[in-house]
């Protein structure tokens, strides 16, 4: 494929490399605060699992998805985002359909070649996006160094968080994160490693290991990015790993890492985030894996 190859949509701009393909999000033009904070994502062919077109020949969509454990922003987001917030999805004018079926198949026909090249590396093959080096949540700030996730908390927060004082997650020990999209007054970062967790129906407030969203305390443009980023930094650090489980991996940490995000899927559940359908074929899709 050329290297400048370009294909201008409303919402962003796809660039096909030799390697992959650059998205470039339109700034101006968009509504979305995720895109405008993420500024481009370059997608290697080793990660695309499949390109579609979709929406007719009067508003066609081509959508390209990551394979799964290969992109920390859609491993963190799990489907919580709204069709025009989603970074691998480029919106065109009328009478494109052709030229985006086009770009599927050469787009489908390059990750082919790719994947017979040879397996691919474990670990995140897409970079995370750039974040802020620190958040501010409803009841705490939390802050990303090279080695630490350090949580410090509100002088308002719950008696049982201020008691535990400021929150140190190394990130080699750092097992997940798990993000719920910040609402008026809903959303949290929960932070999963090998230390106890607190007691099954512990609420969101007085759990020392989740930092809460809303009440203006949060965004989907800052904390998802965020979020990615610790999973991104943990993997590196040795902490959790990101991609496919390697095929010489101990299944008993394969099984702990699959009940820990049915636990997470779980919750997602219970809030409303998930439909008790998707929930279950989820929940098939990461028995499968053991």
């Amino acid at each position: 494929m050329s290297h400048d190859l370009e294909f201008a949509g409303r919402n962003a701009t796809w660039v096909f490399g030799s390697d992959g393909v650059r998205i470039d999000y339109a700034q101006g033009r968009l509504d979305s605060v995720l895109l405008r904070s993420l500024g481009s994502r370059t997608v290697p062919h080793t990660a695309i699992e499949d390109v579609t077109v979709s929406g007719g020949s009067s508003d066609p969509v081509l959508t390209l998805v990551p394979a799964t454990g290969l992109d920390p922003l859609t491993e963190v987001a799990r489907g919580q985002l709204e069709p025009h917030e989603d970074p691998y999805r480029l919106v065109l004018d009328k009478d494109r359909a052709d030229l985006a079926r086009y770009h599927r198949d050469r787009l489908l026909d390059a990750a082919a070649v790719a994947r017979e090249r040879g397996p691919v590396p474990a670990g995140f093959q897409l970079d995370a996006p750039r974040p802020p080096q620190r958040i501010d949540g409803y009841d705490g700030t939390a802050e990303l160094t090279g080695t630490d996730l350090t949580v410090t908390w509100r002088t308002d927060a719950e008696p049982t968080k201020l008691r535990t004082g400021t929150r140190t997650h190394r990130l080699s020990e750092v097992r997940g994160v798990e993000w719920l999209r910040p609402g008026v007054m809903s959303g949290r970062l929960r932070i999963l490693h090998d230390r106890p967790a607190a007691p099954r129906g512990t609420r969101d407030e007085d759990d020392p290991d989740v930092l809460l969203f809303g009440m203006g305390y949060g965004s989907v443009g800052d904390t998802l990015p965020f979020a990615a980023a610790v999973l991104a930094a943990a993997e590196r650090a040795g902490g959790t790993s990101g991609g496919p489980a390697s095929g010489d991996a101990d299944p008993a940490t394969g099984a702990d890492d699959v009940i820990r995000q049915i636990e997470a899927l779980g919750r997602l559940r219970d809030d409303g985030v998930l439909e008790p359908a998707e929930f279950e074929a989820k929940k098939k899709q990461l028995l499968d894996r053991l």
